[in-house]
């Protein structure tokens, strides 16, 4: 029991991490505040998507909170990261085709005992040891090409001392070329698997580079993905004016008319049920605002979605006001226009095109 209670306390991590500024400054959120009392600013669709742009190094997603899967979450840096693996990216790919050079150096030192005996001793042995010296030195300059062949120039010293006396230095420069017939031969192979690919391990430059354009696609689709997000907000927060203007109308119109049926019950024009009635649209009317005022779906609630979308504060005490009036003209969509710009444009089919290419030359 004492080691299920100590294994199973929560612990919490001792990391040096400071909140944001941009959390520090948030204020007490809105909750039942008149709109028109409030300071406000006006902010144009086009300024609103500039914003989320700008501010998005995680492309955002309506109703996030606090990231889920960071692994899988899209960023501005998932092209570059995947251009720059150094397991399977496209410069670590041309990489494998670079010039090297190396250099080694080998010492050896034989320094053997000797034994000796006099004229009395078993087997009268007497052996001498003689010590030697040994040094290889070897510097080479290697190129691979993309046929498979590989180029190397390399020159080597070697030296030889004996205890004894006098040294030996020997020097050769040589020159080599090998190039596979079969397994590893041709551009082609070298370029899709890679120098020295093991089967089913491919990292050449044409899989890498297809690597780095799926990766693009996936950006791209969460860029377009971000911008609809971000209109959706917008105009999600222009009707929740309108509809609050509507119902505050509509509360406005029930309260005269329960004032009238109080009137006519006061003076005998009027039964009680009239009065109750009126009374009770009222107060529905009344319901109905606070809810599209601070409810789940209504102004404030909408107007923290759109300052989530553009990198904003969730409140500063102010309210965000939609300057920009829906298009009223009729628009005429081409069908067929419209379905070859999906099959052409979409980031998702021209991902699947390039997983489908990648597989071909795999």
């Amino acid at each position: 029991s004492y080691y299920q209670n100590f294994v199973t306390q929560i612990e919490y991590p001792a990391v040096e991490s400071q909140p944001s500024q941009e959390a520090i400054r948030t204020v007490e959120p809105l909750a039942l505040q008149n709109p028109s009392e409030l300071p406000s600013f006006d902010l144009s669709l086009q300024d609103a998507i500039r914003l989320a742009l700008e501010s998005s190094e995680v492309l955002r997603t309506l109703g996030g909170t606090v990231v889920p899967a960071p692994a899988g979450t899209t960023t501005e840096f998932d092209p570059a990261l995947t251009e720059l693996n150094p397991l399977g990216g496209t410069q670590a790919a041309l990489a494998a085709f670079d010039a090297t050079v190396s250099s080694q150096l080998y010492w050896q030192k034989f320094d053997p005992p000797s034994l000796g005996g006099g004229p009395g001793d078993f087997q009268n042995l007497f052996i001498l040891g003689f010590g030697q010296t040994l040094g290889i030195c070897q510097n080479q300059l290697q190129k691979r090409t993309a046929t498979g062949a590989s180029y190397a120039m390399r020159s080597n010293v070697g030296y030889n001392r004996f205890d004894r006396g006098g040294s030996i230095f020997a020097g050769a420069l040589e020159a080599e070329w090998r190039q596979p017939m079969m397994q590893g031969a041709g551009t082609t192979f070298n370029l899709i698997a890679g120098p020295n690919a093991p089967v089913g391990s491919y990292s050449g430059v044409f899989v890498a580079r297809i690597n780095t354009d799926i990766s693009l696609a996936q950006f791209e689709t969460g860029v377009i993905q971000l911008v609809n997000d971000v209109e959706k907000a917008y105009w999600d927060l222009y009707f929740a004016y309108r509809n609050l203007e509507a119902l505050i109308s509509g509360r406005e119109s029930a309260l005269r008319a329960w004032q009238q049926a109080s009137e006519r019950l006061k003076i005998g024009l009027d039964a009680r049920d009239s009065e109750a009635q009126a009374r009770a649209f009222f107060y529905q009317f009344y319901a109905q605002v606070n809810d599209a005022l601070s409810g789940p779906s209504g102004l404030y609630a909408s107007e923290q979605a759109l300052r989530y979308m553009i990198g904003f504060t969730a409140t500063d005490g102010r309210l965000i006001r939609p300057s920009t009036d829906p298009l009223q003209a009729m628009v005429m969509f081409d069908w067929q226009a419209a379905l070859n710009d999906a099959i052409n444009n979409r980031g998702e089919i021209r991902r699947q095109r390039w997983t489908i290419k990648r597989r071909e030359l795999e």
